[in-house]
């Protein structure tokens, strides 16, 4: 039997922003997470290659095709590799230290973080599974990046990586703070493969899939927030709460924007 929720989890359902607002206001929600968990789930508009936090531009894409093909820049405050985020749903928690999740160690917090995606997935038909730390490519999670990492994100092979049969469809990453940790998640509905080509070239890499690909149908990013939603309040064991960014928090991104945003190479 599932026991009482253990306070609430704000849901925010957002809409689609520009690179540096999405990030800005995640910042803001890890900065002001006091007694009160934030799940923010959104889109990017336009079309968005946000890096790690350790990443440098020219390091991962062709900034020239970035610029041509009028593509969002900015950084993200999680580490990894860079991101191209076009068609997907991505996710941001909040999560004060007093929840027992924060007491997890890394590894173990990143599965038990990951779970609501793995139960999405299967109400989907799709078997999914954590990398896991046994396979003999996978690289143990890290806040930083590392000699090895891919410049693109979903071509890195992280034991945390959320998997359809061998291929990524899952990534994230996580900052930890002492009153609270920011757990930041981006699963792929589709690909643009000529996008992804131009912008990462000989960085592209290989070994990730999408949704449409899984299930030969699109699916749309706002059939599954809902449900996902739904997934972190039970696995989080708190009430959900529909909800909004705050006045402070929507005031405070917009204070943080400018740390967020990369300038596109001349």
């Amino acid at each position: 039997m599932r026991q009482p929720a253990q306070g609430s989890l704000r849901i925010i359902l957002d809409g689609d922003r520009p690179g540096p607002a999405n990030m800005a206001l995640d910042q803001s929600l890890l900065d002001l997470a006091k007694d009160q968990a934030v799940l923010r789930l959104y889109g990017w508009s336009p079309a968005c290659l946000s890096l790690g936090y350790f990443q440098e531009l020219d390091q991962v894409c062709d900034p020239a095709f970035v610029r041509a093909a009028g593509l969002g820049l900015a950084r993200r405050p999680t580490g990894g590799g860079a991101i191209l985020h076009q068609h997907e749903l991505t996710l941001s928690l909040a999560l004060p230290a007093a929840h027992p999740a924060c007491g997890l160690a890394l590894e173990e917090s990143y599965g038990f973080l990951t779970q609501p995606l793995v139960e999405l997935l299967a109400g989907l038909g799709l078997e999914s599974r954590l990398r896991g730390a046994g396979s003999s490519e996978a690289r143990p999670p890290s806040h930083k990046a590392s000699a090895g990492q891919a410049a693109n994100c979903f071509a890195g092979s992280a034991s945390t990586d959320l998997l359809c049969g061998q291929s990524k469809v899952f990534g994230s990453a996580q900052r930890r703070r002492p009153h609270a940790l920011l757990f930041h998640g981006s699963l792929l509905l589709d690909i643009d493969q000529a996008l992804w080509q131009g912008a990462f070239g000989s960085r592209l890499g290989q070994g990730f899939t999408c949704l449409r690909a899984q299930l030969g149908r699109r699916v749309q990013a706002a059939s599954l927030a809902g449900p996902l939603a739904q997934g972190y309040a039970r696995s989080l064991n708190l009430e959900p709460q529909a909800s909004e960014p705050t006045a402070a928090e929507s005031s405070q991104a917009q204070a943080l924007e400018p740390r967020f945003t990369i300038a596109a190479q001349a």
